[in-house]
């Protein structure tokens, strides 16, 4: 039986992409979409690739607060 080799990663490239996190612990969240907005503003024109939320549950002091984070994964087209 002829075997097939699956594994692409001897076929792809080498590549990296650029990220930023936004960590608050205060705001609502389409405040906190409209910075991120504002920040990749600031970039220019990133290829955006994915974007990650996640809000974390702490108790300090018997007081239950969150953690907002969202983290921007983004690739720069280089430019000839």
């Amino acid at each position: 039986m002829e075997q097939t080799n699956t594994d692409s990663t001897n076929e792809s490239e080498e590549w990296t992409c650029l990220h930023f996190s936004v960590s608050k612990t205060e705001g609502t969240v389409p405040d906190f979409l409209r910075l991120i907005a504002s920040r990749l503003d600031e970039l220019g024109d990133p290829e955006v690739m994915d974007i990650s939320f996640a809000r974390y549950w702490t108790r300090e002091y018997g007081e239950l607060e969150h953690e907002t984070t969202i983290t921007v994964y983004y690739y720069r087209e280089e430019k000839e």
